[in-house]
């Protein structure tokens, strides 16, 4: 193997697949990168097993080979670099030689047969989706996903329900869920996965809001694919909650409409005086006519108090929220207004961009 390229293009593509690669005793060479050069182009490999990257650019081939290695040194070597062409080539013993006009390095390598190179196996289902709307829809549910580790496998995830045409995206941890609708352009019928919100980091991480994604749903995988990139991801098998009966319409709730960007602001504030260690992060959430109040108090830091002008529809209410909760929903979102469905003290807010019918927060209240 043997080909020349920029330094910034390879520096893009490692930093890429890089995201992916795995460490394991057992398999040395998942902490390796898998170069392939062939047909005047670079494929830049990582995979942990469960998820993969494979980043794909245009080199000077000089001679066609492939390779695996060490990932975290190849890439300290290649992002150190000034900008300028980078000669790579897997050496006759084994290693990589990696030269600028002023510098000379050289790496062990693995044989690239070892590498557990992704293939996209026969696909059930497949669509499309730009690049903005996928990172959109992700990046305003993933945060409502139970933690990696908790005992709630099947909910340390986003939940993609193809529905009636439309994608629908869908994350819990029991406290609070977070929706997202897209309507697709392709006819599919309906169908359901369960992507796990390890691989969902990893996608986001080199989704470009310009492209537009290929979508491979198999059987035990999903691909996300264009011709720089492909993702693949390994499905939870498992049952998801039936989500849907949590945003059935309910007329009894009023409407209560506020700035983002000031809600967000405040909460911040006042969250700084929510050091409680039995119900950490606590704000009280007192919904007046046209002023909401938010107070939070910690016997050995203190109190803080602010107000946030709202248009409330329904009767004066009180709760009390984790106030972090409300924050990554309002961090997610990019709209100026927003409204808030209330009802109860005891039944909890439903939280959307205004007037918006393709997104839903829902946050359940802390004990007062």
């Amino acid at each position: 193997m043997h080909f020349t390229c920029e330094k910034q293009q390879l520096k893009t593509s490692i930093d890429q697949a890089y995201k992916s690669i795995g460490y394991s005793a057992n398999m040395p060479i998942l902490s390796h990168i898998c170069l392939v050069a062939k047909n005047g182009c670079l494929e830049v490999i990582g995979t942990d097993l469960n998820a993969g990257i494979v980043s794909k650019i245009e080199v000077n081939v000089i001679e066609e080979g492939s390779t695996a290695v060490p990932a975290e040194n190849f890439k300290k070597i290649i992002d150190s670099f000034d900008l300028g062409e980078v000669e790579i080539e897997h050496s006759s013993l084994s290693n990589l030689i990696i030269s600028t006009k002023n510098s000379h390095y050289e790496l062990p390598t693995l044989p690239s047969n070892e590498f557990p190179s992704p293939s996209v196996p026969d696909t059930k289902y497949t669509f499309s989706i730009k690049g903005r709307d996928l990172s959109y829809m992700l990046n305003t549910v993933r945060f409502a996903a139970a933690d990696v580790g908790s005992t709630r496998t099947n909910m340390q995830s986003v939940y993609m329900d193809i529905r009636d045409g439309q994608l629908v995206m869908v994350s819990t941890d029991g406290k609070r869920m977070a929706r997202s609708m897209h309507l697709l352009e392709e006819e599919l019928p309906n169908f359901s996965v369960i992507v796990p919100k390890t691989g969902v980091e990893k996608l986001l991480g080199i989704v470009l809001a310009d492209e537009t994604y290929r979508v491979d749903v198999c059987e035990k995988q999903v691909f996300f694919s264009n011709d720089s990139v492909m993702f693949n991801c390994s499905l939870i098998d498992a049952k998801y909650p039936d989500y849907t009966r949590f945003f059935a319409e309910d007329k009894d709730k009023k409407r209560c409409v506020t700035d983002r960007a000031l809600l967000l602001k405040s909460l911040r504030r006042v969250l700084l005086m929510a050091k409680e260690k039995v119900n950490l992060d606590l704000v009280e959430f007192e919904f007046g006519k046209d002023i909401l109040t938010l107070t939070s108090q910690t016997v050995a830091v203190g109190s803080g108090l602010e107000r946030v002008p709202i248009d409330n529809e329904g009767d004066p209410v009180g709760m009390s929220f984790n106030g972090s909760f409300i924050i990554e929903a309002l961090n997610a979102l990019n709209c100026e207004q927003i409204e808030i469905d209330l009802k109860t003290s005891n039944s909890g807010i439903t939280l959307r961009p205004l007037d918006s019918k393709s997104y839903d927060y829902i946050c359940m209240p802390l004990r007062r």
